[in-house]
């Protein structure tokens, strides 16, 4: 949803012809972002799950030094799995990524040792299905996913925050929240948390940039009725304009964009000229949305 957000004829040419980059032979002498965010993330729901099962959560300062040293087992294990995956060509060649991975979560630990908003983490990679979006008219979006994290609060009454880790840099800015329709993700996951933790109350759902490249900044979306409307609104535009065959490359969102070569280098211009076709009006009034 999020590629027929940014543009509609990426998406058309992503899923709906499924073309794909032209992709070199691997080299596999060190990690490329797409594998070292894997291996980041392979690293937090271990690590995690082993200081649950071994009742160190919360983390407490006094026990860095303990946890410090399980975090350097965690790293070594799914190092090693990266290797017999054949991601890499050796474990040496990893250290770089391994060093940095260490250095993220030993400063990501010591910030959850002096957090004091009374939520711990508590679930962990926690699959959700069948998140349905009702649009109106019949119609149904329907989720699957998983949950990097989930932080459970306790008191008067049981609070649930979803966490996503992101380990690329922060570039939010302020007032940002859907982005002109191409952010829904974080909305999502508040919908899939209140199916999930049936009870609880979701506060929010939140990216965290948890290395020194995005500077440990979140980015949260909080679980309120407005938040949910707008998700609606955008999810029923970009249905109708998928339905009405609509597939106009917009041109806004081409920076990391894999069908550059497709468009050329028109595209601005032709985008220009189809801005003034009326069926891309509701389309375009997404952009309108911060």
């Amino acid at each position: 949803m999020q590629n027929l957000a940014a543009c509609p004829y990426q998406h058309l040419l992503k899923r709906g012809f499924g073309l794909r980059p032209w992709e070199e032979p691997d080299r596999v002498f060190q990690l490329d972002a797409l594998h070292y965010g894997s291996l980041y993330h392979a690293v937090a729901e271990r690590l995690f799950t082993r200081l649950r099962e071994d009742g160190l959560l919360p983390v407490e300062v006094a026990r860095l030094p303990e946890i410090e040293a399980l975090l350097r087992e965690v790293v070594d294990e799914a190092a090693g799995e990266v290797v017999t995956r054949g991601e890499i060509l050796n474990e040496a060649l990893l250290a770089p990524a391994k060093g940095s991975i260490r250095s993220a979560f030993s400063e990501l630990l010591r910030r959850e040792a002096d957090a004091d908003d009374g939520f711990v983490p508590a679930v962990f990679e926690q699959r959700f299905e069948g998140i349905d979006v009702p649009l109106g008219d019949g119609r149904t979006i329907s989720f699957a996913g998983f949950i990097d994290r989930a932080d459970l609060a306790s008191g008067p009454a049981k609070r649930v925050r979803v966490v996503d880790y992101k380990t690329g840099q922060f570039r939010w800015k302020e007032g940002e929240q859907f982005r002109g329709g191409r952010e829904l993700q974080l909305a999502i996951y508040n919908r899939a948390a209140d199916a999930v933790f049936e009870g609880a109350s979701v506060s929010e759902a939140l990216y965290y940039y948890a290395t020194p490249g995005g500077r440990y900044n979140r980015q949260a979306c909080p679980a309120t009725g407005e938040v949910d409307e707008t998700l609606v609104r955008v999810l029923r535009t970009l249905d109708e304009t998928a339905r009405a065959g609509v597939f106009a490359a917009v041109a806004d969102t081409c920076d990391f964009c894999d069908f550059q070569a497709v468009c050329g280098g028109t595209r601005q211009a032709r985008a220009e000229r189809k801005k003034a076709d009326p069926r891309l009006a509701a389309f375009l009034k997404l952009r309108e949305i911060p």
